[in-house]
């Protein structure tokens, strides 16, 4: 075997805990079109959702509840907030990704008018910017919502955090998490509403600090699905 061993030391198992809830639906879902960064409210389903996400949790303690700038996440915070007995921390990093000039259209409208742009898109290359270029691609996104999550982690080490934000941002920092390639990050769904509960831990490989975690929960929905009524899977 040639070239410098690799050496994993001095694991350091956090006791910290994000419970990661995407918003609740937006107009944007409803809507079936690509919300990016768009600011848009909830539905009416979505302020029932809200409110059965925060009833399920209301009581429980949690050190911090932060939350993306956008309304959508803000307004599902909002119920979170009452139930939970905290203010919103607003961080603009755990905005949703940025789709450029694909924002507000379906994906069929963006087929007929981009259909080359549409069909790369298909390919999930993680280096590729939507929208003509100017949004976000998956490693640009990575980046900034990973960093935030890891600042918050480390801020509230040994606690039990709450965050809302959105959907692309719960499929790279779980794709993170798991150490898969960001191309396969479309194939981590989460319904709005889902609850994500993630332990991140450091070890220490050849002297430096890497980032991991353990996944304790994907896309909990069971405040939903008590009531078939109001539940969305989009």
């Amino acid at each position: 075997m040639s070239g410098a061993a690799i050496t994993a030391t001095s694991l350091r198992r956090e006791l910290t805990e994000l419970w990661i809830v995407r918003h609740a639906q937006s107009d944007g879902n409803l809507g079936g079109y690509v919300t990016g960064q768009m600011d848009v409210p909830l539905t009416a389903t979505g302020h029932q959702q809200a409110q059965r996400v925060a009833k399920r949790l209301a009581g429980m303690s949690f050190a911090a509840l932060y939350a993306s700038d956008l309304q959508r996440a803000t307004a599902t915070a909002g119920y979170l907030s009452a139930a939970v007995a905290l203010p919103i921390l607003i961080d603009p990093r755990l905005r949703e990704l940025d789709a450029g000039t694909w924002t507000g259209m379906t994906g069929a409208v963006i087929a007929e008018k981009f259909p080359e742009e549409w069909a790369a898109w298909q390919l999930r290359n993680p280096d590729m910017r939507r929208g003509g270029g100017i949004g976000e691609s998956y490693n640009m996104g990575a980046l900034r919502i990973t960093q935030a999550l890891t600042d918050i982690a480390e801020r509230h080490h040994g606690e039990r955090i709450l965050v809302v934000c959105h959907g692309g941002v719960m499929g790279l920092y779980l794709s993170y998490m798991m150490g898969l390639d960001r191309a396969h990050t479309w194939h981590l769904v989460v319904s709005n509403t889902g609850i994500n509960r993630v332990r991140p831990f450091a070890v220490a490989v050849n002297g430096e600090p890497k980032r991991y975690g353990h996944i304790m929960s994907v896309n909990d929905l069971a405040h939903l699905e008590q009531d078939t009524g109001i539940a969305d899977h989009q």
